[in-house]
């Protein structure tokens, strides 16, 4: 499931869906085209900021002799959470990319009787001639298959290496154990930031003056608010949408839901790229490296902080080696900077504003095997050998989050809860009977929900081969 939200839903119970939630928007997935079987939007296509966009990125995503099954509702006003009214004859867009009408239906929406709430409330709203233009408030029901390529082309380019993060269930419970235990014991502040960017790393804060920074598994603290500085904040963490429960959504920079081995972002975005903390977390080092030089500028640095540690870790599994700046001089890096301090606890740790600056210092060319903190800055010097990544990914954008619309959706789902209209019984029957399908039409299909909310909307598909949510408040 993709909902631009879904980095705010962990809060509501997401996180316990037998689903994936991904963070975007319908205008530009991070996915690669003719991925899925089946794309559906129940009840979301007047939520997005673009629809022609969105369109565009429905027809990318699907393959050949694949499905879009609609639900929307056609309303008169647009409203903040609402903003688009979506004409009858939608279906002619999607004609225009290739597509062919399977099925449509069209029933009046009339509160109480007919709403989307209750596993078959909407069968019981009174049904009308799809060609009547009346302007009234109903849902519009819309099947249609992808009979050829179409007129797309912006979207087409070679996309291949992008994939969806799967996650380790194992790995992923030991890293929320990890935050939720650090909130208990009060040391959830991120006050150590500051200090770690700039004294520890040799650096001033004017450093960061109007650059765009992309941190790497930056966690649910917080790690870039302090640089008011810069022009752009991005974190990427593959539990971007477990953080909303630890207070994410509350953080004056941009969270997106990805791992670092492959980053929905296009080449040559970021000024600075940091990881702190993190490479060791990493399922692929090999490949995180390559997605860091990929997504630097020429002239921009890379900011390393990892914990050089003898024994892989349920949460930490890469031992990273000290000589790691060799990986990235083959790409066209040269090296800052660096600093080797010892891992000493109580004494040493990354907890408290300045405790890092307390670790004591020894020689980098040192290779006993010990626990300690590396710092490393390298500066990228040319393009370097990337071949794969370096595809015209450029039409990839991050998610703009409009304040006021999220306000109001989450608004709406808190309420959903509190009133218990929060169950997710009523999706099997909206993409079954409503549909006119069977539950079998599903069978080992790939299955993407777009704007789908914090419900489920894809629990209950348990034949189907694959099932994703994209939501830009997904975290």
């Amino acid at each position: 499931c993709i909902d631009p939200l879904a980095h705010k839903y962990g809060e509501l119970g997401s996180s316990a869906h037998d689903m994936t939630y991904v963070m975007a928007g319908a205008e530009t997935i991070p996915i690669p085209s003719g991925s899925f079987d089946v794309v559906t939007s129940i009840n979301n296509l007047d939520h997005v900021t673009d629809v022609n966009e969105s369109v565009k990125e429905i027809a990318r995503l699907l393959r050949v002799g694949g499905h879009f099954i609609l639900l929307v509702e056609l309303h008169a006003r647009p409203t903040a959470c609402e903003p688009q009214s979506i004409p009858f004859n939608i279906h002619q867009d999607f004609e225009k990319l290739g597509f062919e009408q399977v099925w449509t239906k069209r029933v009046e929406f009339r509160k109480p009787r007919c709403h989307i709430v209750g596993a078959d409330a909407i069968l019981k709203c009174p049904e009308f001639d799809v060609r009547d233009e009346t302007k009234r408030n109903s849902f519009f029901g819309l099947i249609m298959e992808k009979k050829e390529k179409g007129e797309i082309t912006t979207l087409d380019s070679d996309d291949s290496h992008i994939k969806v993060h799967r996650e380790d269930p194992a790995k992923s419970e030991c890293e929320i154990a990890y935050w939720k235990k650090m909130k208990r014991e009060e040391l959830f502040a991120n006050s150590y930031y500051e200090t770690t960017y700039t004294q520890f790393m040799n650096l001033t804060v004017g450093f960061y003056d109007d650059k765009k920074v992309l941190d790497i598994g930056c966690g649910p603290r917080g790690s870039l608010e302090w640089m008011k500085n810069a022009k752009e904040r991005i974190c990427i963490d593959p539990l971007a949408h477990k953080y909303g429960e630890l207070g994410s959504s509350a953080h004056d920079m941009t969270y997106v839901m990805a791992g670092a081995e492959t980053i929905p972002i296009p080449s040559g975005s970021f000024d600075v790229v940091t990881s702190i903390n993190n490479l060791d977390h990493v399922t692929d080092v090999n490949e995180s490296v390559k997605e860091i030089a990929r997504l630097l500028r020429v002239g921009g640095h890379f900011i390393l902080l990892v914990e050089l540690h003898a024994r892989p870790t349920a949460c930490e599994p890469q031992s990273i080696p000290f000589n790691i700046h060799q990986d990235f001089e083959k790409l066209g890096f040269e090296q800052v900077w660096t600093k080797r301090v010892e891992f000493r606890k109580p004494r040493c740790h990354i907890v408290g504003a300045d405790a890092i600056l307390k670790c004591p210092e020894f020689d980098v060319r040192d290779e006993t095997k010990r626990n300690s903190f590396f710092g490393l800055i390298m500066e990228k010097k040319e393009k370097g050998e990337i071949t794969t990544l370096d595809s015209d990914d450029s039409h990839i954008k991050v998610h703009r989050e409009d304040p006021a619309k999220s306000e109001c959706e989450i608004a709406y789902w808190k309420k959903m809860k509190r009133e218990e209209l929060f169950a997710n019984s009523y999706y099997e029957t909206t993409y079954t009977q409503f549909m006119n399908l069977t539950v079998g039409f599903y069978d080992d299909k790939k299955v993407l929900d777009i704007g789908c909310g914090p419900r489920g909307s894809l629990e209950w598909m348990k034949n189907a081969k694959e099932r994703i949510c994209i939501d830009p408040l997904a975290h």
